[in-house]
């Protein structure tokens, strides 16, 4: 006990003005001869992550950065907030962190920058520590699962590379193709295939499945005979709520990408950005302000100088066989199944357009939504690219008061984050393949971006025939939000399952005619025939 004495005594003497000093300098005035250890450094030579330890008594401290002293600055900044409160420290001259501008009680940096490390990590030990050839990559994203429980770290469920999507040739009938291999739209499709394992817990008689968690974000080996559910981070609604299943309170999905979201979230000059005296882009900062409406000035950000440019907000589409994006055209566009076979080139919403739709209906979909409440993202997490205006406009600000005729949806806002070290940038060509995994895989699944389809041309483990399956797989065998899928026959095609959701399908629509009345686009969608397939000859 006389050395925490010691310590809380110099904590006393410490000046008011302690928060303008270093955390390193702090928790050595107040844990004389405290030392950091380097525990890991991860990534590739472009962009490494470092992770730092400082031990105080028997309790250990992690941080992590692009480099060493980052690293020491977060570990230290950790140790100082969990045992002394401390917290509110100037970094880089933006407005000091205080309790409620923190998420889930950690502060925003450090949560920030430890998502970024989770995710790099896991793609290092997944690629033979970067050695691998699938090392290879432009944009990296991957989401991270935290409980709120003490202790908890929080998981990697899910990562992937990409940036390329299908050629129109090989457009799949029958669902057997991705069209999209961007990275952070294979992450929601493999967050959605966690979500299935999850509920197939909840099957009669079913034990847990590979790489289900306990709830402390480690893996669950054991026979779920006696409690199976016990493992999932899905529970039964309450019964005033009905039928179906939520996300566990605590439960927290928070996604990370290596550079900003293709589209309206990316389309800005970086060097139009305040420099600040001490050389770093405020733009790089990060808005620790969550949920903050996109037309107020954020705090840690800067505002957009030019918010009235006509480029500002609008939808945008990938171009096949190209990188990069346009406007969708003004009078809209019809995409049909021969068009695109004869030539006409085939057109995909940007990724910022898609994550302003995740932030409305849920990243679950259509299909899940039969099963499962909305689930959304708590945070967004970008390496490089980062300005929180544009950030913020471009995943929820372009429809933050549109009006949803469904109580179960609403538009998220969720808390939106650079780090501390931006990703450099990376001049060339990006690969011809994308790689995913999810948790319970036993790894990388490689995927050729132009046919949509793994190297040996077989279909993805993403593709929608695959989650159709899972879906029918649970069809009237659990809890559902719909009360009548009980006594209805299964639907026998994809399209069919995906219009029978009503609820998701009016809130859809608001959030299309919401862009198209504010003159952003129209919503530019696949040919109909595309969703038209079942699993009669493919089971």
């Amino acid at each position: 006990m006389e050395p925490l004495k010691k310590a809380q005594k110099r904590l006393e003497s410490l000046p008011e003005k302690a928060s303008t000093k270093n955390p390193v300098m702090v928790l050595n005035e107040i844990h004389r001869g405290v030392k950091f250890e380097l525990v890991s450094e991860v990534g590739e030579r472009h962009y490494k992550l470092f992770n730092m330890k400082v031990t105080i008594g028997t309790r250990e401290f992690t941080g992590s950065g692009r480099s060493k002293k980052m690293a020491k600055y977060n570990a230290a900044l950790t140790a100082l907030k969990v045992l002394h409160g401390i917290s509110q420290f100037k970094y880089r001259d933006m407005t000091s962190v205080n309790d409620e501008q923190v998420l889930g009680g950690q502060d925003p940096q450090i949560l920030a920058d430890h998502i970024a490390y989770l995710v790099q990590q896991k793609f290092s030990e997944l690629t033979q520590n970067s050695t691998s050839t699938l090392a290879k990559r432009k944009v990296l994203a991957g989401v991270v699962m935290t409980t709120g429980r003490e202790g908890d770290p929080g998981q990697v469920i899910c990562l992937a590379t990409g940036t390329k999507c299908i050629n129109g040739e090989y457009l799949s009938a029958q669902g057997q193709a991705l069209n999209d291999c961007h990275a952070e739209v294979l992450c929601r499709r493999l967050l959605m295939r966690f979500l299935y394992r999850q509920l197939q817990i909840h099957l009669p008689g079913s034990a847990t499945p590979i790489g289900a968690t306990n709830g402390n974000g480690k893996q669950h080996h054991e026979s779920a005979a006696s409690s199976p559910t016990a493992s999932s981070v899905l529970e039964n609604r309450l019964p005033t709520q009905g039928g179906g299943f939520r996300v566990k309170d605590g439960v927290k999905f928070h996604l990370y990408v290596s550079t900003a979201p293709c589209g309206d979230s990316r389309v800005f000059s970086p060097h139009d950005s305040k420099v600040t005296p001490d050389g770093t882009d405020e733009s790089q900062k990060m808005d620790a302000t969550p949920g903050a409406d996109v037309a107020s000035p954020v705090s840690g950000g800067m505002q957009d100088k030019h918010p009235n440019r006509r480029a500002r907000g609008l939808l945008r589409t990938k171009i096949e066989s190209g990188e990069g994006t346009i406007p969708v055209p003004v009078s809209g566009t019809i995409q049909t199944w021969d068009g695109v076979l004869q030539g006409e080139r085939l057109l995909t919403m940007s990724c910022s357009d898609k994550i302003t739709r995740w932030n409305v209906l849920g990243i679950q979909g259509a299909l899940l939504h039969q099963f499962l409440e909305p689930v959304y993202l708590s945070s967004i997490v970008v390496g490089s690219l980062y300005h929180s205006e544009h950030m913020a406009r471009g995943v929820y600000g372009r429809v933050s008061h549109t009006s949803l005729p469904s109580p179960q949806f609403r538009v998220n806002k969720p808390f939106l984050s650079g780090v501390s070290s931006p990703e450099c940038r990376q001049p060339g060509k990006a690969p011809n393949f994308s790689v995913n995994w999810c948790v319970g895989d036993e790894g990388l699944e490689v995927v050729n971006p132009t046919t949509g389809k793994t190297e040996k041309e077989e279909p993805s483990r993403l593709t929608k025939q695959a989650m159709f399956r899972d879906f029918l797989s649970l069809y009237g065998k659990i809890s559902a939000i719909d009360s009548s899928q009980g006594v209805l026959n299964a639907p026998t095609f994809y399209s069919e399952a995906k219009a029978a959701v009503m609820d998701y399908q009016l809130t859809k629509q608001a959030l299309l005619t919401a862009f198209k009345e504010a003159c952003l686009g129209q919503w530019v969608k696949k040919p109909p025939e595309h969703d038209q397939f079942s699993l009669d000859h493919y089971t």
